[in-house]
């Protein structure tokens, strides 16, 4: 498998700005999609190139089980990388960590 296909490890900053859990959760949930988005155009299948192709990736579902609460103006880090891939979808596993690297939680994407 080529090197791209490996995991994909990119740092965030939850905003200040966020006080309730589900702010918390939407931030690392654009986290997660953003993480996405750069390592598919590292892997050659950006948004921008499949659509060049007549083509797009479409989010189906998203599930997150945060097992710890990151805090206003923490730095995480998320780790993602292709799980399953056929003709018809992509699925991706993710690790979400503080900057010790301790384990905040998991998510999985499913992408059409």
């Amino acid at each position: 498998m080529d090197d791209s296909f490996k995991s994909y490890r990119k740092n965030f900053i939850l905003p200040e700005t966020c006080r309730t859990q589900l702010e918390i959760f939407k931030d690392v949930g654009l986290f997660i999609q953003h993480a996405s988005a750069a390592h598919s155009a590292q892997m050659g299948i950006s948004i921008n190139a499949l659509q060049a192709a007549g083509f797009s990736w479409v989010l189906a579902r998203q599930q997150t089980l945060l097992l710890q609460l990151p805090q206003p103006g923490e730095e995480i880090e998320i780790e993602t990388w292709p799980s399953e891939l056929t003709r018809l979808k992509c699925c991706r596993d993710y690790t979400e960590r503080d900057k010790e690297g301790k384990i905040l939680g998991h998510s999985l994407t499913e992408w059409v």
